[in-house]
Formats: C-alpha cells, sequence, structure tokens
C-alpha cells in the first residue's frame, strides 16, 4: 500500500517568521519581500539609522546591520499589509544611549513609491524619500530628513532636528525642542514648535505656524491663508498674498513682522494691548495710542481690500512693509 504524504508549502508569514529566528543581534541582514504597489508598511526601530527609499519596484528590499540588542527581526505580511519591526528587550533605557550609536540598526529599505509608511523610532534618524502616497513618521530624539514626499504627511519629533525638501500634499511637521527647516513644499503646511526654531521657504497656499519660544521665519509665495502664532520670539513672513487671502497673526511678547506685494489688496487691523510701536510702511496712516492706559491700534485699507489681515499681539511690536 503506497503512502502519500502532503507537504504544504510555508506561507509568507511563516517564511518571514522562521526568517526571524535566523537573524542575530548585530548581523547584516538582507531580505526581500514581494508586495503590492500601494501596500501599508509599518517599520519598528528603536535606535540607530534608517533609509526609507520609494523605487518602481513592487518588492520591498531590507538590507543592513541590526541593533546590537536585536532579539528578533520581523519582515513578514500581516493583515494591516506588511510589518518590519526589530524586536530589542522592552527594559533597555536607551535614553542613555546617543542617537548615533554604533550599536544601534543601520538599514536601507527600498519599498514601493506608492506604499502608505507608517515609521515608529526612538534615537532614530530617519532619512526618507520618494514615497509618494503619504508618510508618518515619528521618533522621539531622532533628526529627521525628508525629499520629494507627497499626499498626507505626518512628521514629529521631540528633541530632533526636522529637515525638509519638496514636499506636497496635506504636510506636518513638529518638533518640541528641535529645529525644523522646510524648503520648496507645496499644498498644504502646517510647522509646529515649542523652543525650536521654525525656518520653511514654501509654495504652499495655506500655512500654520506655531511656535512659542523659538524664532519663526518664512518665505511663502501665493497665500491664500496663514494662521501665525508665537509667545515670545519673533515672527518674520515674507509673502505674496493673493486676492480674498486672510491673515491672522498673534503674540504675546513677540514681535510680528509681514513683508508684503507692491500691490497688496486687503484691509488691515493691528492691534497691541500694551506696547504702542506699530509700523506701516504700506501706507501713510499711523497708529492710534489707546485713549485709556497703554497699547496702540491700525486700521486701514490698501487696493480694494478684498483681503483680510489682523494681527494682535500684548507687548511686541508689529510691522507690515512691502518686501
Amino acid at each position: 500500500m503506497n503512502h502519500i504524504i502532503k507537504i504544504a508549502k510555508p506561507s509568507l508569514a511563516v517564511i518571514g517568521s522562521l526568517l526571524a529566528l535566523s537573524v542575530f543581534a548585530g548581523e547584516k541582514v538582507d531580505q526581500k519581500l514581494t508586495v503590492a504597489a500601494n501596500t501599508n508598511i509599518t517599520i519598528e526601530n528603536v535606535r540607530g539609522e534608517v533609509v526609507i527609499h520609494g523605487w518602481n519596484k513592487n518588492e520591498i528590499a531590507v538590507t543592513g546591520e541590526l541593533d546590537d540588542k536585536t532579539e528578533k527581526f520581523i519582515f513578514e505580511k500581516t493583515d494591516n499589509g506588511v510589518l518590519i519591526k526589530v524586536v530589542t528587550p522592552r527594559n533597555t533605557n536607551y535614553g542613555s544611549y546617543s542617537i548615533v550609536d554604533e550599536d544601534g540598526s543601520n538599514l536601507i529599505i527600498n519599498l514601493p513609491k506608492n506604499a502608505r509608511v507608517n515609521f515608529d523610532g526612538v534615537s532614530t534618524n530617519v532619512i526618507a524619500n520618494n514615497l509618494q502616497h503619504g508618510s508618518t513618521i515619528q521618533t522621539v530624539s531622532g533628526n529627521i530628513d525628508l525629499t520629494n514626499l507627497a499626499d498626507h504627511i505626518e512628521i514629529s519629533t521631540v528633541s530632533g532636528d526636522i529637515k525638509s525638501k519638496a514636499l506636497s500634499g496635506k504636510i506636518s511637521l513638529s518638533s518640541v525642542s528641535g529645529e525644523i527647516d522646510d524648503k520648496n513644499s507645496q499644498g498644504r503646511l502646517r510647522i509646529e514648535a515649542v523652543s525650536g526654531n521654525i525656518d520653511s521657504s514654501s509654495a504652499a497656499t495655506i500655512v500654520t505656524a506655531h511656535n512659542v519660544s523659538g524664532e519663526i521665519k518664512l518665505s511663502l509665495q501665493q497665500v491664500d491663508e496663514l494662521e501665525l502664532n508665537t509667545v515670545s520670539d519673533d515672527a518674520t513672513v515674507t509673502l505674496h498674498l493673493n486676492n480674498d487671502g486672510v491673515i491672522k497673526a498673534s503674540s504675546v511678547s513677540g514681535d510680528i513682522e509681514l513683508y508684503f506685494q507692491n500691490n497688496v489688496q486687503a484691509s488691515f487691523r493691528l492691534n497691541s494691548s500694551v506696547n504702542d510701536d506699530i509700523v506701516n510702511k504700506l501706507t501713510n496712516k499711523k497708529a492710534k495710542k489707546a485713549k485709556y492706559g497703554p497699547g496702540a491700534s491700525l486700521n486701514f485699507e490698501t487696493g480694494n481690500g478684498n483681503g483680510a489681515v489682523r494681527i494682535n499681539t500684548v507687548s511686541g511690536d508689529i510691522k507690515v512693509a512691502k518686501k
């Protein structure tokens, strides 16, 4: 009697698990996985540096070296897409390691440029480029360097710096104590910091910039909406305000300076609660001091007055002028 033994083919998830077991701490990794072009990809790495590059292949390729404390490397398909994870001990005090510690992971991940990417790290530097279908990147103390990202982009770090170039879509950049330097972005831009400086040169038409004790410098082009808020540091903005464009700016003690195109057409309402230093270089109209107590205000229009510029400060200076 013949016995027929059927050998089932292992799933990609099983293969991924087997591969994970075969990779040890600090070892080289070189693995590939075929995926759909628009798949969701989640990447988790605690420390080191990760380079994420979008390419035209329907394939993910991971190369490099794993963290010396790696317990397991996961690279597998899941119900939600694909998971790439460097598993390290939970009780490790990563706060004691430098973000460029040589013992951290050093990985290059090539993936479909139309994939949706989610990255989560602690002391990990991230370099990402050519991702066209949305990206969410979060770190604690790592720096983030971005080039040519599109769609819905959410970037945040606590103490790391953010450098971005040629982002487009709905963009959110956030750092607590790190610097934010944005170049050539377009679409809708939101930038937030607490004590780090903000510097952006953008073609975004809708812009929001919030800071507490860091400086804000914006060089903008055709603006429909600008929301600007600072507490104790200064904000300087150069822009072209479109017809019917709206600017709302406020500060506590920080100075606000706005520089417009020659033919700006808007109504201006400028108010200071304590300070009386409101400078108008757009028209000959001067600020009026408050009748009772400190403070001053200045209301005027340029052109047809279709746009709206509203600036309020407690004790900071206000200046509006031509660029």
